[in-house]
């Protein structure tokens, strides 16, 4: 008698992608921190704890990426990197709250924006929440006090804030340039002059939202989604022309924000905590000082990402985290440029789907290519944005993947492109390094 194998349905839980929606709404739009009242009801936490139920529940079948690999890796990183720091339990602590605050949502994400329907809700969410970001700044700037509607005051003076992690307007002109090709992809999405047209203006506006946060990593990000659009768009070598002829221009802008060089005493701030995280980097080459221990040797963090990883996690750290970010972004890159191995059964649907996926493609790498270049200059190695988009990029990869490729030539892709990612990762270490020496 044949052992009888039970076939596993396909089950999408619209239900925890509902209260996934009301996650993303809390973290974002943040509604619940609008009154100036106290408000201790843990809100955020119920929301995402419902949904991961209803995953775990409802959700069929389950899929686990590459991404999803480099994660668990961390988890054992940080664990090790406590363990070797004479602090066990610490590293416990701390995997526990990277788990939490980072591979669930990166697995939520992941699984329940199952569609392109789905997410576009999600995109909507991102585009709502910087229309009361703007709104938040624009009441800010026009207070004689500097005080916005939610009460947050002006940073520094100037610089326009938000709620929670996006009182830091560093967090905020981040998110509002990740937001940029968002804009784009629903005014390509439509043939509607209206939509069209709003999105236009809403472009300007985030534009000015990001001359107001004043943040430098924020300008350097907008203006490289802005370099490598064109090298897509034109070609290298036009791209460098224009890149020439706008040289004027960029100095005009560059000359509206603060500061951008070694004297500056920020920016010397800066290059001293990028030279402590290559020194602590030599210490501990492995598995570095432990998450979270940066500033136990230093007195401000990195403002760099990449060098804090390096620091805290050690070379096994940094190759996993990077791989995480940079699989994601070759993945979305090949998909975009149509370098697939389509089914032979499946190329007359893919046809069909082919522009609206390599769109959403594009629009996640540039997203994510934003926060890159932002990264660099900020702190931000583990802030819920990353692995929020990666999530959402990792489905769509998956949706692209599962129900279209060739499975053994895409098996073969995907070792080349881990592999590429390995070596990128290497050759940033090394560079990472030169760059501080130079600096110095």
């Amino acid at each position: 008698m044949s052992k009888y194998t039970p076939v596993v349905k396909d089950n999408n839980s619209d239900f925890g992608f509902f209260f996934l929606i009301l996650y993303t709404a809390a973290i974002f739009i943040r509604p619940q921190e609008w009154s100036s009242s106290e408000f201790d009801f843990p809100i955020i936490r119920i929301f995402i704890i419902i949904a991961f139920i209803a995953y775990l529940l409802v959700q069929k079948p389950k899929f686990w990426s590459t991404q999803g690999w480099c994660l668990v890796g961390l988890v054992f990183v940080i664990i090790l990197s406590g363990l070797t720091n004479g602090w066990l339990t610490g590293g416990f602590i701390s995997a526990q709250d990277f788990f939490i605050s980072s591979i669930i949502p990166f697995i939520l994400y992941s699984s329940l924006v199952f569609n392109t329907k789905k997410l576009q809700h999600i995109f909507i969410i991102f585009l709502i929440a910087t229309m009361f970001m703007l709104h938040h700044g624009y009441s800010q700037v026009s207070s004689p006090l500097g005080i916005g509607w939610s009460g947050n005051v002006l940073s520094q003076g100037t610089r326009i804030t938000y709620l929670g992690f996006f009182n830091d307007p560093n967090d905020l002109g981040m998110f509002f340039v990740m937001n940029i090709p968002i804009i784009f992809y629903f005014y390509k999405k439509t043939n509607n002059f209206f939509v069209k047209t709003s999105m236009l203006l809403f472009f300007i506006l985030l534009l000015w939202g990001v001359y107001k946060t004043n943040s430098r990593g924020t300008l350097l990000g907008l203006l490289s989604l802005g370099g490598l659009y064109s090298i897509f768009r034109f070609g290298k070598a036009k791209a460098l022309g224009l890149f020439v002829i706008c040289i004027p221009l960029v100095f005009v802008v560059m000359s509206q924000f603060r500061a951008i060089d070694s004297e500056e005493e920020s920016a010397d701030q800066r290059i001293e905590s990028w030279y402590t995280a290559v020194a602590l980097f030599k210490g501990s080459p492995l598995f570095g000082i432990m998450k979270g221990n940066f500033t136990e040797y230093h007195y401000i963090t990195a403002h760099n990402s990449y060098a804090l990883v390096m620091a805290e996690l050690g070379a096994v750290g940094y190759v996993l985290w990077f791989t995480f970010i940079f699989y994601t972004l070759f993945k979305l890159l090949a998909i975009k440029m149509g370098n697939l191995t389509i089914r032979e059964d499946k190329i007359n649907k893919w046809q069909e789907v082919k522009d609206d996926y390599q769109l959403q493609a594009s629009t996640l790498m540039y997203s994510l290519f934003g926060f890159c270049v932002t990264a660099f200059f900020l702190s931000r190695s583990y802030v819920i944005v990353l692995f929020i988009f990666v999530g959402i990029a990792s489905s769509v990869i998956h949706q692209i993947e599962n129900g279209y490729c060739e499975a053994d030539i895409l098996k073969k892709d995907n070792l080349a492109i881990i592999k590429r990612s390995i070596i990128s990762s290497l050759l940033s270490l090394v560079g990472l390094y030169f760059v501080v020496k130079i600096l110095i």
